[in-house]
This record gives C-alpha cells, structure tokens and sequence, in this order.
C-alpha cells in the first residue's frame, strides 16, 4: 500500500478557480500526473512545486505544510545534536587532558543559552576550526 503526503495543491486550485486542465497546461504536466500530485501519491520536485507556487500564488510551505512540519522538526532535531556535537568536539590534549570546545571557546556560554541558527552555527563551527588549525599549526613540528 502506497503512503498519501497530505498536501493543500487542491484547496489551492479551487481557490484559484482552476481546472485540472489549466493547471497541467500552465506547469507543462498531464492533468493525471497533477491528479497524482493533488492526491499526494507522488510528491513534485522544486521546479514544479515552484510552478505550482507561482500559479496558486500560495507559498509553497502553504502548499505542502505536513511536509513543510516535518522537515522542520528533522532540522531542529539536527541542529540541536550539532549543538551537543559542538560542545563536546575534542579540541586538542594538554598531556593526559582533553581540551573540549565547551571549555576553549568563547561561544559556550551562548550555545548553553541559545538554540544557534543556520547562521550562526556555521559561525562558531568556523570559529572551532579555525581554533583546531592553530592548536594543531603549534603541536606540528617545525622544520
């Protein structure tokens, strides 16, 4: 048995005061791969979903919300395991001691405190890299 994606592709064309016709003949799709769409038996790609957007004038978030909830909880999730992951990544060792990115970096207290976006997530991994580079710059060796 085949999972349905709840989608609002019909609600939006009714709205639109569209037929299944129109619809295909503006995203240059058959009427019964729209119907599949609509049915949620197959999910579109972007270029058609964006299609689909311009022609309802619906964002697609709007046209796909269950999908739209669900790959933002997925990203949370991960986000917030990076956050674990950051704050633990083993920086360098001091003799027997490990030197972790919570006690290293500046940005602990922030990360305690907040849940960092995209942005600035990237920003403070950047930060600990660079932080490693420079560490391991000084363990290596010089010739």
């Amino acid at each position: 048995m085949q999972t349905k994606t709840k989608n609002n592709l019909w609600v939006a064309r009714s709205r639109a005061g569209l037929g299944l016709n129109q619809v295909a003949h503006l995203s240059e799709h058959s009427p019964d791969v729209i119907s599949r769409y609509e049915r949620g038996l197959n999910i579109p790609g972007l270029e058609i979903a964006l299609k689909l957007e311009i022609i309802y004038k619906v964002p697609v978030q709007k046209l796909f919300k269950e999908l739209y909830r669900q790959a933002s909880r997925e990203i949370r999730e991960i986000e917030e395991t990076n956050k674990q992951s950051l704050l633990s990544h083993s920086i360098y060792k001091n003799g027997s001691k490990t030197v972790t990115a919570k006690e290293f970096c500046p940005y602990n207290e922030f990360l305690k405190s907040n849940l960092p976006n995209e942005i600035e997530l990237e920003t403070v991994t950047r930060h600990i890299i660079d932080l490693n580079n420079m560490v391991m710059e000084y363990k290596s060796p010089r010739n």
